[in-house]
């Protein structure tokens, strides 16, 4: 029996400690002598490696079953907060949840919800038509992903890459690699014209994937 999402929100909201090791999905903290196991995305887990042996702050969603606790960490809080709404779903555990929002960017996922597109959903490894269909019903009339103005935060500041992104999707590339990038990227992204974001957000997951490699 997994316990409800809804009792445990706020026992933990991040963590702050020095990143001591990096593995697959997973990081591990050294929070004043003990050392927290946090499953991440891998577009998270990517972009923390440039801060290994450095203090980090990760926020954390801890998920309370008869087996043990798990520890899923966020960089971005208004990840988790999607995470969060996911989870409410019926039928939609932490690990699907987790790779939904990594496979599709969270402003794909925002969007494939507010346009009821549930094919895309779909998409995802684990999502059958069942699940697409009750993510973007259940979601559409949920009172706590409507109070999060989602579309305005997650897409606010990002039109150039509304205007690029369909070109590198066409070209091969995946939707979560081209948000990761994106992140990656910050504020270095300001002032680009759509040629030459498209340039450094291709440069950027090449570095991304032999990083990873």
């Amino acid at each position: 029996m997994v316990l409800d999402v809804k009792e445990f929100d706020y026992m933990f909201d991040y963590l702050c400690g020095k990143l001591v090791e990096i593995r697959v999905h997973q990081v591990v903290l050294d929070v004043q002598g003990v050392g927290y196991v946090v499953i991440l995305s891998r577009t998270d887990s990517v972009t923390l490696e440039r801060s290994l042996e450095k203090p980090v702050q990760v926020y954390i969603h801890m998920h309370v079953q008869q087996d043990g606790n798990v520890l899923y960490g966020f960089l971005d809080k208004q990840l988790r907060a999607l995470f969060w709404d996911l989870l409410g779903v019926n039928g939609v555990g932490p690990k699907l949840a987790q790779n939904i929002l990594e496979a599709l960017s969270p402003q794909g996922f925002v969007q494939a919800v507010q346009m009821r597109d549930a094919q895309k959903l779909q998409k995802v490894v684990g999502v059958g038509k069942k699940v697409a269909d009750r993510i973007v019903t259940e979601l559409q009339n949920s009172k706590s992903f409507q109070s999060h103005n989602l579309v305005d935060s997650v897409i606010e500041g990002t039109t150039p890459l509304q205007l690029v992104q369909p070109y590198l999707l066409n070209a091969g590339f995946k939707e979560g690699a081209v948000w990761g990038a994106f992140k990656e990227l910050g504020g270095r992204s300001k002032g680009l014209t759509a040629e030459e974001l498209t340039k450094a957000l291709i440069e950027q997951m090449c570095k991304n994937t032999h990083s990873s490699s």
